[in-house]
């Protein structure tokens, strides 16, 4: 069982991936500044999938895909 989110559009280090009980949550934060300092853009996303009652947390793993960049969830 896999979940795979398409995250093509931020960095690694703007991923925070964590188990929080049976569930998985999965937040991402991008922020630019203009060139002149005056103003930023930012881009956000959080989402959560709650895990099958088999799985055990601890034991999810995720990766990166550098031709997609896609996170990858794996459960046993």
């Amino acid at each position: 069982y896999k979940i795979e989110i398409d995250v093509q559009n931020f960095k690694p280090e703007d991923l925070v991936i964590k188990t929080v009980g049976q569930t998985v949550q999965v937040e991402a934060r991008h922020e630019e500044k203009t060139s002149d300092g005056a103003s930023f853009s930012s881009r956000n996303f959080s989402q959560s999938f709650t895990l099958p009652r088999e799985v055990n947390p601890e034991a999810v793993a995720s990766s990166l895909s550098k031709v997609f960049w896609l996170f990858k969830t794996i459960f046993d």
